[in-house]
């Protein structure tokens, strides 16, 4: 019989399954990383891990979606803390060192981006699609902040 996980374990688990695919994606890409080798690093099996995501790609998404929110949420407390050019100028270096940190971010024009691509959901996509938005739409506010002359 297979055995149920606490929400506790659960929220640990996905977490961990999270963080495991974020590692894997920068160091080896997309094509590279298997929901076995994924599975082996979170400590659950391969069936499990359908439990937490319908699939790589939905593992992907949500890793994708929630790197580059806490990357916004983080460069928008600076500028809000320090409303001048340093904030922008702090803001802006951190999003440079979370990018480099986490190259996936940097290489959406690549083969190994195109291949996710084409296999997420419409859903996905669409969700995908969104982050970037918030993203861009990040970096225009430094640049309404500036013309203001702040």
């Amino acid at each position: 019989m297979a055995r149920s996980f606490t929400d506790r374990e659960k929220e640990i688990i996905k977490r961990g399954l999270q963080n495991a695919c974020k590692q894997s994606w920068t160091q080896h890409g997309y094509k590279k990383t298997s929901v076995d080798g994924l599975c082996r690093q979170a400590g659950i099996s391969k069936g499990a891990f359908y439990l937490f995501f319908e699939s790589k790609e939905a593992l992907f998404c949500d890793v994708l979606c929630f790197v580059q929110q806490e990357i916004c949420d983080a460069a928008l407390e600076m500028m809000e803390r320090q409303k001048e050019k340093r904030g922008v100028a702090e803001a802006l270096k951190f999003i440079y060192r979370e990018y480099d940190k986490n190259n996936f971010l940097c290489h959406s024009d690549s083969v190994d981006f195109t291949v996710l691509k084409n296999r997420l959901s419409e859903e996905q996509a669409r969700k995908i699609e969104e982050s970037n938005l918030r993203g861009r739409k990040l970096f225009f506010w430094p640049a309404a902040f500036a013309v203001q002359g702040r």
